[in-house]
């Protein structure tokens, strides 16, 4: 008899006949196989809710049981849409975050979101290095795994990967280091970041060798990014040589860089022009640095902007999918002058035709 076919705990009945010189004879039968129980060290687990606490309890545990191939069975009064959350999740190679996924599309729990007690930090008169912290802390229960990235040379963390092993109860403690031998002059501004996969924090710190100034610290950049359009704006109209321009430019995000104003957008508009300069291998080292970086929906102009140059300095080769992805960015901030001026450069001959243009416009 073949019950090949037949799931764990599946059966059917029948009868054979037999007929014979002295009659016709009847014999039933059923046949079952067994049930494959799903165990875990504290008993079966037949229902999402026991997963789930499970999954609660010991996460290694839930890993094991999903992926064990009689998992299923547990799913057989679910949904036609239930279910198809468990195929996708249950794709080899299976990881700790797809059982995390598949636990919230079961509605069995909530992502884990990160928060930070305090947003900043301010170091000033700095006469030594010194090690600080902040605290992380965490909604809920579940897999987590986070990323610290920290922007400013004069930063350094001890942790690169954070788990939820490495928390204790609800909270985690970064700690870091302000180096008072990389501060130069005026004051600097660095951050740490915190990429998990539904999120990025941001924690600024502010280090000087200096004292405080009262006042608004941002008047001379704000002043400077000015300067910086109003030099472009001459440049692009004629009334200022190339040379002259890329000069002058150079030297204000110098002074900037030295007031601690080392930020992405400025290192990246840097790129841009050692590009307008020739420069390329030299605009391709600066560009580099964010190729792993992920872009928030905050930082639709800068991605823009760096998709652009990438494409222009030869790192970003596909001219039609770079062209797709700013014009689904640009959809989604459609107000941006940057992104409308990167379009007319990618697609001239929709974005600077009279009628298109002036409709974009």
């Amino acid at each position: 008899m073949d019950t090949k076919g037949l799931q764990p705990g599946e059966g059917f009945r029948g009868t054979l006949c037999f007929t014979t010189s002295i009659g016709e004879y009847r014999f039933p039968f059923e046949v079952s196989t067994p049930r494959k129980e799903i165990r875990s060290t504290s008993g079966e687990v037949t229902t999402m809710a026991a997963f789930r606490d499970v999954a609660r309890d010991n996460f290694r545990e839930a890993y094991r049981l999903f992926t064990d191939s009689s998992f299923s069975g547990i799913l057989k009064d679910a949904s036609e849409k239930e279910k198809a959350i468990y195929s996708g999740m249950s794709r080899q190679p299976v990881t700790y975050q797809h059982v995390e996924e598949f636990l919230i599309g079961m509605q069995q729990k909530e992502k884990v979101m990160l928060s930070l007690k305090t947003p900043d930090a301010q170091y000033y008169d700095m006469k030594e290095t010194i090690q600080e912290s902040f605290v992380v802390q965490r909604n809920t229960w579940g897999h987590l795994r986070f990323e610290i990235e920290i922007v400013g040379d004069f930063l350094e963390v001890s942790r690169h990967v954070v788990t939820e092993d490495d928390f204790i109860g609800s909270c985690y403690q970064v700690d870091y280091i302000v180096r008072k031998d990389r501060l130069g002059k005026g004051n600097q501004f660095g951050e740490i970041l915190i990429r998990s996969p539904y999120q990025e924090l941001h924690y600024h710190i502010t280090a000087s060798l200096g004292s405080k100034l009262h006042g608004n610290r941002s008047l001379q950049e704000k002043r400077t990014k000015i300067a910086l359009m109003q030099d472009y704006l001459s440049y692009s109209r004629g009334k200022t040589e190339k040379a002259v321009w890329l000069s002058k430019s150079m030297e204000k995000l110098g002074q900037m860089y030295q007031e601690g104003c080392d930020y992405p957008e400025y290192q990246v508009y840097e790129a841009y022009l050692l590009y307008v300069d020739d420069r390329v291998e030299e605009a391709k080292e600066i560009l580099k640095k964010y190729q792993s970086r992920v872009f928030t929906r905050e930082e639709l102009e800068f991605a823009g902007v760096y998709l652009y140059l990438c494409h222009c300095t030869g790192l970003y080769k596909d001219r039609s999918m770079a062209l797709r992805k700013i014009q689904n960015f640009y959809m989604q901030k459609s107000d941006s002058v940057i992104l409308f001026w990167i379009l007319t450069r990618l697609d001239p001959a929709v974005y600077t035709s009279s009628s298109n243009a002036v409709f974009m416009m």
